[in-house]
């Protein structure tokens, strides 16, 4: 079956080659081909798309999170933190502490909280209320856009922010939320005792629970604990990404220009052209992130951008929306507009304006790994 979608993918890869590129070819034209190209195997090959690994095994020291505050003063009191300030998770007082990752836009979040939330008061109530303590932490979810969330599904329980994923990817790269890890405390600190992925009921987290207070170590759903980044596989090979980054390269230059790939697959697949007219460095960048809800998809996308770090186009390869369809040109022609003449370190994506509709998700991790960019266009400029 999997065969049978990439094989249409191409097949409608080649058909549309003469149109893709060519002096007078837009880049809207561009992107919206391989649009049309991609949506015939949307569905087949998106399950093949990304798996989900850990860094960190099971019985092993738990990264020590730092979030920038909790969502307000009492939150600080349900942990038995002075209010006010950073948190980091190696602070908080007690032997067990269960943390809870999920995203506001993620629809089987919407589900967990609610679990969470009655396992949450039955716990205060019982004789363990004091022992296990409960943390919620938005990934990708920016602090002032939470209070909302929090008063429409009831959370009673400490609420914190990771609006970059930054302590998400300390994690490895779980893949999905929900996700929630249940901690116990050793001499070291915080120390893994088992995770969970996808919707658990309240009895569900009550018997983890149980675990935790004796120590019973689970196998969890067996994602794969790995320190290197996977490698998300793309629906096009890796000369058809080179010719669709040419193509985008000499659409934004103008004109023919000889491009060259200047970084493997290790450091992320980047192309270049010299751009003559403007005298500097077109780079293009084909980029693969792993989805945050458990329900989505991976995303997989190519921009370029200057010398500078000025973003100069943009074109989805593959990217869904919610009901995972595929982005539609309006989509592409929108998230392109927010994107262009911005730049790199500059890029701070706002749910509010830079969203494409039914598509929160997919729009931050296509700004956040747009920005990731930053660090390495001086080693690109390096290069001879």
């Amino acid at each position: 079956m999997k065969d049978r979608a990439i094989t249409i993918v191409k097949t409608r890869f080649y058909s549309l080659r003469g149109k893709l590129g060519g002096r007078g070819r837009s880049k809207k034209s561009c992107g919206l081909a391989v649009i049309a190209a991609l949506a015939f195997a949307c569905t087949l090959f998106s399950m093949h798309l990304y798996a989900g690994e850990l860094t960190i095994a099971l019985g092993e020291p738990f990264p020590d999170l730092i979030f920038q505050e909790l969502l307000s003063d009492e939150d600080y009191g349900k942990l038995d933190l002075p209010v006010g300030g950073e948190v980091r998770i190696s602070s908080i007082p007690g032997d067990f502490l269960i943390i809870e990752f999920f995203n506001k836009s993620c629809v089987p979040c919407q589900t967990q909280v609610r679990e969470m939330e009655e396992y949450y008061e039955e716990l205060l109530e019982s004789a363990e209320g004091g022992r296990i303590k409960v943390l919620a932490v938005g990934v990708g979810n920016k602090a002032k856009y939470l209070p909302r969330f929090i008063k429409k599904r009831g959370m009673s329980y400490a609420v914190a922010a990771d609006p970059d994923f930054e302590q998400w990817r300390r994690l490895g790269d779980p893949g999905r939320t929900p996700f929630i890890v249940f901690l116990r405390r050793e001499n070291h600190g915080w120390t893994l005792n088992n995770y969970t992925v996808g919707i658990q009921t309240k009895d569900e987290l009550a018997l983890h629970g149980t675990m935790l207070l004796k120590g019973i170590k689970d196998g969890g759903p067996l994602l794969g604990v790995d320190s290197a980044r996977r490698h998300m596989q793309m629906p096009l090979k890796d000369a058809e990404v080179e010719a669709l980054a040419t193509r985008m390269i000499i659409s934004v230059v103008g004109g023919e220009v000889p491009v060259e790939k200047v970084s493997e697959k290790d450091e992320g697949l980047f192309f270049r052209g010299w751009d003559k007219k403007h005298q500097r460095w077109v780079y293009a960048h084909a980029a693969s992130r792993a989805p945050v809800c458990e329900v989505c998809h991976a995303v997989h996308f190519i921009y370029c951008f200057d010398d500078a770090g000025r973003i100069l186009s943009f074109s989805p390869i593959y990217v869904t929306k919610y009901g995972n369809q595929v982005w539609d040109e309006k989509d592409a022609a929108f998230i392109s507009g927010r994107l262009d003449g911005r730049f790199l370190r500059e890029l701070e994506f706002d749910p509010n304006v830079d969203a494409v509709s039914k598509a929160t998700m997919s729009s931050a991790l296509i700004f956040d790994e747009i920005r990731r960019t930053l660090p390495a266009l001086k080693k690109l400029n390096s290069i001879k």
